[in-house]
């Protein structure tokens, strides 16, 4: 039973390749079979896998992800032997060089005959090489592959025994360390669904017209991971000048535009996530030497959250007095308490680290309130 009905995720904006599907963009089907495993537990859910789902039947895992979904190609063709993959199909946000590698020598052993891909843009953008490498495989063997705006995990095998599997999952072709599930389904109607998309955008970004990206102009900032007080927080600069730059916008005493630093930080953000989870709020440490004067970090964490489009919250407050600026009297600092009640995920917005006791204090705080919370700098040390 195939039933079709259209989905308003994909609404059409024509400078996206992907939003030029002409089929319908959704599916319901029902599996004549569900088989559910947990393998939190295994080294690797692939290679404990002892047979494929049957006619319309699907197989769902969950487990730790110490295993790329790449794997799951190979297994197949294992288990399906002597059957070869005619078609294989993926959505993925990215992968690493040892899938290329694996993905071209089946290729070239004759076990897989065509391959279509999908891949973020964003990959393509921060990956070069491994996007390069891919592209240029593919290529030269006469296969496609685009780079959109996607996030789609698939991966669709036509066998040449008729089989038509389809996996769907949270995870990309490399492996990584979260929890992950797979879902892995036998049946043409659905492998002729995400295969038909799946060509669809990539023909459709092939019909384009490719314009020639300028060249990103270069900065004298790079994120950095602030690694002090055991922190893992992220400046956007360890530069001097700009941490003398700052010092001297705190010191001015004027409340001057603070976008022009909250750009850098917003950028590092980006960096680390280009898309906040639902419900993410940004948030200042609270004022101290400074009051009751100008409280620029927060001016800049105000920014921040304006040019990132959510709400700017105050969440932290003292339980002592800080006198004065001074690494040893920050270190003094007694533990900071939770005014309200906090997001789900908070992010932590300062102007600068030097020891880093008020930013590790703030995100003890919060942590402390079951919030998931992060801390960004627009200098560090």
């Amino acid at each position: 039973m195939l039933a079709l009905r259209e989905n308003s995720i994909f609404a059409r904006r024509p400078e996206d390749a992907q939003r030029e599907l002409k089929q319908r963009t959704a599916i319901t089907r029902r599996a004549a079979k569900r088989q559910t495993l947990s393998k939190l537990q295994s080294r690797n859910a692939v290679a404990e896998m002892k047979e494929l789902p049957g006619p319309g039947e699907s197989l769902h895992i969950v487990c730790r992800g110490n295993f790329p979904l790449w794997s799951i190609v190979p297994g197949v063709l294992a288990l399906a032997k002597p059957a070869i993959i005619e078609q294989l199909s993926i959505a993925t946000l990215g992968f690493s060089k040892s899938n290329v590698a694996d993905l071209l020598a089946l290729f070239d052993q004759g076990q897989i005959s065509a391959v279509s891909i999908v891949a973020s843009v964003y990959f393509e953008r921060q990956n070069p090489a491994e996007y390069k490498q891919m592209a240029d495989g593919l290529k030269v063997r006469g296969q496609r592959i685009a780079a959109l705006r996607s996030h789609a995990k698939i991966i669709a095998m036509a066998l040449s025994d008729g089989r038509r599997f389809t996996v769907e999952s949270s995870a990309n072709l490399r492996s990584c360390r979260n929890l992950e599930q797979i879902a892995m389904h036998e049946g043409d109607d659905l492998y002729q669904f995400h295969s038909g998309w799946i060509a669809e955008v990539i023909e459709a970004a092939s019909a384009k017209p490719q314009k020639a990206r300028a060249p990103k102009p270069k900065s004298d900032r790079h994120a950095y991971s602030q690694k002090r007080a055991s922190l893992g927080v992220w400046a956007a600069t360890i530069s001097a000048d700009d941490r003398a730059e700052i010092i001297r916008w705190k010191s001015s005493g004027k409340a001057t535009p603070a976008d022009k630093y909250a750009h850098a930080v917003v950028e590092t953000i980006h960096e680390w996530s280009p898309v906040l989870p639902p419900g993410a709020c940004i948030t200042a440490p609270p004022q101290g030497a400074s009051f009751p004067g100008h409280y620029f970090a927060a001016d800049l964490a105000r920014a921040v959250a304006r040019l990132l489009q959510v709400p700017y919250v105050e969440l932290i407050e003292r339980t002592d007095e800080k006198r004065y600026h001074h690494p040893r009297e920050s270190m003094r600092q007694a533990p900071y308490r939770i005014t309200g009640q906090p997001g789900s995920v908070v992010i932590v917005v300062d102007d600068l680290i030097t020891s880093g006791t008020t930013m590790r204090l703030s995100l003890e705080a919060l942590r402390a309130a079951s919030a998931a919370a992060f801390g960004f700098s627009f200098a560090g040390c």
